[in-house]
């Protein structure tokens, strides 16, 4: 399991970087040059909720999360079309969205609520005060996602909330490329096929659909993010504990992590190191050395691009070095806010950050930190966080 620390920070230095922590070699960090700097990704220190230490840890942390609940808000990524799945309509046969999924006689979404509603009440229960938590939903409109939802949470009273608590908004679709010879697959003539483009869309989306607006006007500082595919991350402390962590240090932006095999197709998280010459003309050597850190997640498809070399902990083991990214996030709002306002008006790359070209899937937009926020990491046993959900059990779905 990862080592319990202290939270790491993006920072920039003059001085020596730090030693690659919590069992990183020469053999788990690798480098890479791009046009100004050398990048070189190490295992991320953080937070460990595992083993009894751990679960003290997760208490006290899960206890500034909760005193936390009158300023935090939640947004939830569902628009994934979910084609893995295979999940069809019983009575059209027509394909479903992920948020469709039964799991445990529910539709995934209305899971991801009772998680919400549950916190909500053991904040009532402590404190006799009533909170109603702002829940931002991006959808698409890929199989009728949109519709579709907004339908259930419709038909459902809006899960007994006021429906003025959510709000909905679309990402976008995206063109789809065929793996063997990167042509623009089409679903007649000139019709491109389109599929949505990745969660990392949701930081200009926010912007542009006025949801950073929405969450300021009652009062929210920051907000947990989840995928719809993670129906464990609502157990034990980890949510609270993500959001405790971050709230109490007023931290920009946050990931809960766990183990990660060796070999899986899904990302990881890493400190990343960019080592940047500065010139100086009054210093001695014409110039300096600056060292810059900072958590973020990179994609199973990105490892050899990068260099990242995927090997065990230690010898014998089945585990990664580098931990899972499991996209359940901390965000905080004004910090995220302004660099997106930053990057709109610059114009560069990070209005969109983590743009790739994945010829296995489509170009998609990876949900992954804003390059210059704070961000810390902590980490969780996998039971507890992350668990894909298949498809079982008997329910019919319209």
């Amino acid at each position: 399991t990862a080592a319990a620390a202290t939270d790491a920070a993006s920072h920039s230095t003059n001085s020596s970087p730090p030693a690659p922590t919590n069992g990183s070699s020469n053999g788990s960090s690798s480098s890479l040059e791009d046009e100004q700097a050398h990048v070189t990704y190490h295992v991320p220190p953080g937070l460990d909720l595992a083993g009894e230490e751990g679960r003290q840890l997760g208490i006290r942390a899960a206890a500034q999360g909760l005193l936390a609940m009158p300023y935090l808000s939640e947004i939830l990524p569902v628009g994934g079309a979910g084609d893995r799945l295979g999940l069809r309509c019983e009575v059209t046969g027509e394909g479903l969205p992920a948020a469709m999924l039964p799991y445990c006689g529910r539709t995934m979404l209305e899971g991801l609520v009772r998680d919400l509603q549950a916190k909500e009440y053991l904040y009532w229960h402590l404190t006799g005060t009533q909170v109603t938590t702002p829940v931002a939903i991006m959808t698409s409109d890929a199989k009728g996602n949109n519709a579709r939802i907004s339908s259930l949470m419709e038909s459902n009273g809006w899960f007994g909330r006021p429906q003025d608590s959510f709000r909905l908004f679309r990402q976008p679709l995206v063109p789809v490329v065929d793996a063997a010879d990167g042509r623009w697959l089409l679903t007649g003539p000139l019709k491109l096929m389109m599929k949505p483009g990745g969660h990392g869309a949701i930081w200009k989306l926010m912007h542009d659909e006025g949801v950073f607006d929405w969450l300021q006007q009652q009062g929210r500082l920051a907000a947990l993010i989840r995928q719809i595919s993670n129906p464990m991350a609502g157990v034990d402390t980890t949510l609270l504990a993500l959001a405790g962590t971050g709230f109490s240090a007023r931290r920009a932006f946050g990931f809960m992590s766990c183990e990660r095999v060796v070999g899986a197709a899904e990302g990881m998280n890493v400190l990343q190191e960019r080592k940047v010459w500065v010139e100086d003309p009054t210093h001695p050597e014409g110039g300096t050395w600056q060292h810059d850190y900072a958590i973020t997640n990179v994609e199973y498809t990105e490892f050899e691009r990068l260099g990242i070399t995927d090997q065990p902990m230690h010898e014998g083991s089945n585990h990664s070095a580098f931990p899972a990214n499991t996209n359940i996030l901390y965000v905080g709002l004004a910090a995220a806010r302004a660099a997106v306002e930053a990057a709109v008006a610059a114009g560069g790359g990070e209005v969109l950050p983590g743009l790739i070209f994945n010829l296995k899937k489509k170009v998609s937009c990876v949900l992954r930190p804003i390059q210059q926020l704070i961000s810390y990491f902590v980490w969780q046993l996998r039971d507890q966080v992350s668990w894909v959900c298949q498809p079982f059990g008997a329910m019919r779905l319209h």
